[in-house]
């Protein structure tokens, strides 16, 4: 009891004006800096040469991507998603995911700096800033995705919502869908309903969030039978799936699922500096705020439903798990964050503290991965620019032969042709052949004379031309004895 009165008084502490004053300049500094961290974080990203492997601009025909993923309405947008250069992409892509959030954080009651300090701080997370590599891919979803708000803005049932939203989602990226009932937090927040109505309430939202994903599902299978002559998506080897068969599949997968789920979730705090202080200062403020919390049990429970419903859907099949697919996780965690405190003074200045501090860190890790992504792909741009006496797009198609030692650290991009594709096309090849591959190379033919070599990686790249004026790229790695030869005269 007297624990009790203690945390209670604490909750009831009186504030002063001039109190308030400073919290609030602390907030908007917060959410100023969160803003600043955000455009900083993705600066790299339009600067990119080269994106993600198998964004819709590495390929006219689309076809396979259609048969692996079931992505119908990507498929059918697909000559539209090319016409639109990627940058100006993914500059859609930070500005329609940051209102999107930043809708969704008001409706909640959140004031504006908040608003403002979530969303920047949910777009820089490691799922957000992996995904950034595919804007065009995403748009689709994120269409939708404001499609389902105004549908909601026009007085739409939440059941229409499902429905609707659920049939168009899982023809695009599904993972979006699963963000849907967090339109409708807000309902489950307002402590001024009866408790037990809200429950029966969110039993009926996961029914018909269910039964979306159910629609989504029957449509998916009409569009693939129209497009491919198949009715499930054929998911592709790198994905490993392990389809549930028996009991013991079924229980092998859960123990997966539930696994990764733990490691990402792990992965997702500490990249985001989350340490026992950050623990210790949530455990107070749950304490603080046990009774209005648990009046709010509804809120949390949805909220807990879409933290875990990407993995929950990944059941059947246990394909390998991308941090690149857990948004949906990412803005759960960011969400919690910004509620938990309250909206007083001080727990709207705990809540900011706590905010910044996982932007914070979650921008060097931003920074990191763009960089990465610009360096490695920029060696072999370099590389193989230099390598060409003309220019690429001269030659009909290009085949690329050899494998690099995986000890090197250029090998995991040279020796993946699905990685190497995007950088060919980049250059201006649009029919390039993986020769790793079998028959994918049977038309090329022995080749000439060396034009052009270029060291590269411990051996050399070297250039010829087949009579059909295909090029022909190989890699040769040098022995320790070996002598590099010169390279010829161009």
């Amino acid at each position: 009891m007297a624990l009790e009165h203690y945390l209670n008084s604490l909750r009831t502490l009186p504030t002063h004006p001039r109190v308030d004053g400073v919290v609030d300049l602390g907030v908007k500094t917060a959410a100023l800096l969160a803003m600043l961290y955000l455009l900083a974080g993705y600066f790299a990203l339009p600067l990119l040469e080269v994106f993600g492997h198998d964004e819709v601009h590495y390929y006219v025909d689309f076809q396979f991507k259609l048969v692996e993923d079931g992505r119908w309405l990507n498929f059918l947008m697909h000559d539209f998603l090319r016409s639109v250069p990627l940058p100006l992409w993914s500059l859609l892509y930070i500005g329609m995911w940051w209102a999107l959030i930043y809708r969704v954080v008001r409706a909640c009651g959140v004031d504006v700096p908040i608003a403002a300090l979530v969303a920047s701080s949910a777009l820089l997370s490691p799922p957000f800033v992996e995904i950034a590599l595919w804007p065009a891919s995403v748009f689709p979803a994120l269409l939708l995705a404001w499609l389902a708000v105004l549908m909601q803005a026009r007085g739409a049932t939440y059941p229409v919502i499902y429905l609707v939203s659920g049939a168009l989602m899982f023809g695009a990226m599904q993972t979006m869908y699963f963000l849907l009932p967090l339109l409708f937090l807000p309902q489950f927040l307002d402590t001024a309903a009866p408790l037990r109505a809200r429950l029966v309430l969110l039993f009926k939202h996961m029914l018909w969030w269910v039964g979306g994903s159910v629609a989504g599902v029957l449509c998916m299978m009409l569009m693939l039978r129209i497009n491919a002559d198949i009715y499930f998506p054929q998911p592709a080897p790198w994905r490993n799936t392990q389809p549930v068969v028996d009991l013991a599949s079924l229980f092998a997968n859960l123990q997966y699922v539930t696994t990764n789920f733990l490691d990402h979730m792990e992965s997702l705090l500490r990249l985001g500096g989350v340490k026992r202080g950050f623990i210790i200062a949530c455990v107070v403020v749950a304490l603080l705020r046990a009774r209005t919390l648990l009046a709010q049990t509804p809120a949390w429970l949805l909220m807990g439903a879409v933290l875990i419903s990407f993995f929950v859907f990944s059941i059947p099949l246990a394909p390998v798990i991308h941090m690149r697919s857990l948004s949906t996780m990412a803005l759960v965690v960011v969400l919690f964050i910004a509620l938990l405190p309250g909206r007083t003074a001080l727990g709207r200045l705990l809540g900011a503290v706590l905010l910044l501090e996982l932007a914070e860190h979650w921008l060097e890790r931003s920074q990191e991965y763009f960089e990465v992504q610009r360096a490695e792909t920029s060696v072999f741009m370099t590389e193989l620019r230099d390598l060409f006496p003309g220019y690429p797009m001269t030659y009909s198609a290009l085949a690329l032969y050899g494998t690099m030692d995986p000890a090197r650290p250029e090998a995991r991009r040279f020796n993946d042709g699905s990685l190497m594709h995007p950088l060919m096309v980049s250059l201006g090849v649009w029919d390039f052949r993986d020769c790793k591959i079998p028959t994918r190379c049977d038309g090329v033919g022995a080749g000439g004379d060396i034009i052009a070599v270029q060291p590269f990686a411990g051996g050399q790249l070297e250039l010829s031309v087949d009579p059909a004026n295909i090029g022909i790229i190989r890699y040769r790695e040098f022995t320790a004895t070996e002598v590099p030869p010169a390279p010829p005269a161009q």
